[in-house]
């Protein structure tokens, strides 16, 4: 049984100015596709690994204090496993309460590219091919645009995976498929990632989290840090069976936490756990656990400063109410968590 938290970063430059665009949509400053594809490009960084803002920051440093405190135990008994997408937006989300982890308790997080956003990172330069293949597309010139895709050099963005681990010493690339990857050279270097591959990257990590699900021990926590639309496929692809229809899992806030429950194959549930639709009357109530119970879904409690979540992990055994209390909130209180945002 493997209780799996899912984190997604604070607020990038980029959600800050695409929904400045936005709010102008809809006061009519601006009008049409092409000034929000302006607006994007002349706020977006060079090589499109947007960092965070200083709400961002913020928002990372509250979440950083409030769960590692919940997270301690298992941390102290290795019973912690994380991983983390490359982008800056997460890495920066992940380091608070990694350091905190990392300095108390010498938990590691490994980089896990596929946790990735979608559509990847485009670099400031190629966004203009990108939008001449989405309006062909638009005229139902689909083969053409898919070719211009194909056949473009993309420009690689992102940090190289020296200056990953160097700037976050948590941070490793062990068992990672970055760990063969040129150490001097930007790590992402696939261009603009067609929907159909970011399906793709959502079954791999819903088999990667089966695979630690069957392997991890009994009452061991997984902590993804990682993106709204990766999460949202992540998601959809383990509760309902991938279905694009279903689009409740793609709005969930900067720094929010949801969490899944996946119960080990051979135990035997009470038959409160999702299946598909329609099927739940013809399972006998003790049905065999296959699939994975939403626990809880977007929740920023950390960002309110209320109780309520604490109080749930106390319950669920995840926390221990005296463990490493004080050196924890030492920890998170000094130096604003080393300040390195």
């Amino acid at each position: 049984m493997v209780r799996v938290l899912l984190i997604r970063h604070g607020e990038s430059e980029e959600n800050e100015t695409l929904h400045n665009l936005f709010d102008m949509l809809q006061r009519k400053e601006i009008s049409g596709k092409q000034a929000i594809r302006e607006g994007m490009k002349d706020k977006m960084v060079d090589d499109g690994d947007s960092p965070l803002t200083a709400l961002g920051r913020q928002q990372v440093e509250e979440l950083g204090t409030y769960w590692a405190p919940m997270l301690a135990h298992k941390a102290a008994t290795g019973g912690l496993h994380a991983f983390v997408s490359p982008f800056t937006r997460t890495m920066c989300t992940a380091d608070p309460l990694l350091s905190i982890l990392h300095d108390n308790f010498g938990v590691i997080a490994t980089i896990r590219p596929e946790l990735g956003e979608v559509p990847g990172l485009v670099a400031r330069d190629d966004t203009e091919l990108v939008d001449q293949a989405e309006d062909l597309a638009t005229q139902g010139k689909v083969e053409e645009a898919l070719e211009k895709l194909r056949t473009h050099k993309w420009r690689a963005c992102g940090m190289t995976p020296s200056q990953l681990t160097q700037k976050f010493p948590w941070a490793r690339l062990a068992n990672s498929s970055l760990s063969d990857h040129p150490t001097d050279l930007p790590w992402y270097t696939s261009g603009w990632e067609r929907p159909s591959v970011a399906a793709a990257r959502g079954e791999v990590n819903r088999d990667f989290l089966r695979s630690l699900q069957s392997t991890l021990p009994n009452d061991d926590v997984v902590v993804l840090v990682a993106h709204g639309l990766s999460l949202g496929i992540l998601l959809r692809t383990l509760l309902t069976s991938g279905s694009s229809t279903v689009s409740m899992f793609n709005e969930v806030e900067n720094t929010s936490v949801t969490s899944l429950f996946l119960a080990s194959p051979s135990v035997q549930g009470d038959g409160n756990f999702f299946m598909p639709m329609g099927l739940a009357p013809h399972f006998p109530q003790r049905a065999p656990l296959t699939t994975a119970k939403l626990e809880f879904f977007n929740r920023v409690d950390h960002l309110s400063g209320t109780p309520t979540m604490q109080n749930w992990m106390l319950r669920k055994g995840v926390m221990k109410k005296a463990h490493g209390g004080s050196q924890i909130q030492a920890a998170a209180a000094s130096a604003t968590l080393k300040a390195r945002l």
